[in-house]
């Protein structure tokens, strides 16, 4: 790679979101400015939706009776009306956060350092996820790959949700 044996390398410009790859973790320490541009925000915070709508709308299973030619009431949850806590206000946490709240949900975004402009019905920090999982339908974990991170989807963590809540993992893959 030239990237790797360049000798007056001064700036990577990267498609990811993270810095915790090797190659990145090279370029950060031997002083070259790294930019991201978060070109796929948008696509994954609409995986994400997808996602919870399958679950939602149990899309395998009406797809499996259709082909068997059985026609069941349809029993769906709505998006609308749910809480959503979004575990990392980045970019596709925010894009995801948008999404959601335009399909009437009340989102609560979860960032070390808020900014303030945060599109979210409320901001809480990494300490009170504990006390909050229990609030909401849906969790998504869409923050960097960090020490205070790593692990905390644990058994501990799963059994604080609410029951029958849908949890997406679009984070690092250190989560």
């Amino acid at each position: 790679h030239l990237v790797e044996t360049a000798p007056d390398l001064q700036w990577v410009q990267s498609l990811g979101a993270g810095t915790d790859i090797p190659l990145l973790q090279d370029i950060l320490q031997r002083g070259a400015r790294l930019t991201t541009a978060h070109v796929s925000a948008i696509s994954i915070a609409e995986f994400v939706m997808r996602t919870v709508l399958e679950r939602f709308h149990r899309a395998d299973e009406r797809r499996v009776s259709r082909g068997e030619k059985d026609y069941p009431r349809d029993d769906f949850r709505e998006i609308c009306g749910t809480t959503w806590l979004i575990y990392g206000m980045g970019a596709i946490g925010s894009r995801t956060s948008e999404r959601a709240r335009a399909f009437g949900a009340r989102t609560i975004g979860v960032r070390r350092n808020p900014t303030g402009s945060e599109p979210v019905d409320e901001m809480i920090a990494p300490a009170a996820v504990p006390d909050n999982l229990g609030r909401a339908d849906v969790v998504v974990f869409s923050m960097p790959s960090t020490p205070e991170t790593q692990g905390i989807a644990n058994a501990r963590f799963f059994a604080a949700m609410k029951p029958g809540a849908v949890f997406v993992n679009v984070a690092r893959a250190a989560q």
